[in-house]
């Protein structure tokens, strides 16, 4: 095993299938860059079907919130001093109607952060992908791509993670809204935090990883305003 990968640990399979599926789209393409784009396209495939069932399950669970909302408003001013007899009686109305609480617009970023992972560290360390250009000022997709500026005495700015941060939070305004407004005031905040943190984090690293997050948001995006036209979100009801 070679001593750079020692320290891959646990993801040193994932690392070198990463990396063997890259040489082969390099290989067809000869442009590393459009090997990223390419690797995102396909994890974005084989993550789709999972997509669209959470984005269905969380559909069908804000439309069968919304026509309860009278309901547990009810509920809740009746057992506003027991906060655990209401949770209690809200799973029991919520279950009675077929809703389950989905798992988060999140889900989608978080099975792909083994892949991130993988790239951050494929991009720090594999030879190949040393000093490999894309196009225009990004000539280096190990490191981050420093688009010259000269303005305001700044003589550069990194904007791929700018581009990446930007991307993702228009994604995330595109997901299903949860079911109530203390969910839906979590998930504006998550949002918004999220992608900021991950432009704080990767702003100085690898334009190479920005290029991959960005061009998953811009298929998030892609996705929400035209697949879900052509084929939209299946809400309805499940049958008991």
């Amino acid at each position: 095993v070679p001593l750079i990968e020692m320290a891959y640990g646990n993801m040193a399979w994932i690392n070198r299938s990463l990396l063997a599926v890259l040489r082969f789209f390099h290989g067809v393409i000869g442009n590393w860059g459009v090997a990223i784009i390419l690797l995102t396209i396909l994890v974005r495939g084989l993550l789709f079907p999972i997509n669209r069932r959470q984005q269905t399950s969380m559909q069908r669970y804000s439309a069968v919130m919304q026509k309860l909302k009278p309901q547990l408003d009810e509920l809740k001013a009746k057992l506003k001093n027991n906060t655990r007899k209401f949770q209690e009686e809200q799973m029991k109305l919520l279950k009675e109607h077929g809703a389950t609480p989905p798992l988060g617009g999140c889900l989608l970023m978080f099975l792909q952060f083994p892949i991130w992972i993988g790239l951050f560290q494929i991009l720090g360390t594999s030879i190949e992908l040393r000093q490999s250009a894309f196009i225009g000022w990004i000539d280096d997709l190990s490191r981050p791509d420093a688009m010259p500026l000269g303005l305001f005495g700044v003589a550069s700015v990194n904007l791929l993670p700018i581009l990446m941060a930007c991307a993702t939070i228009v994604q995330m305004r595109f997901q299903p809204k949860a079911g109530d407004a203390q969910q839906q005031q979590t998930q504006k905040i998550m949002g918004t935090f999220m992608p900021l943190l991950m432009l704080w984090f990767l702003y100085g690293y690898s334009s190479g990883l920005s290029l991959y997050i960005l061009t998953s948001s811009l298929l998030g995006i892609f996705e929400a305003q035209v697949i879900r036209r052509i084929w939209p979100v299946d809400t309805s009801p499940v049958s008991r």
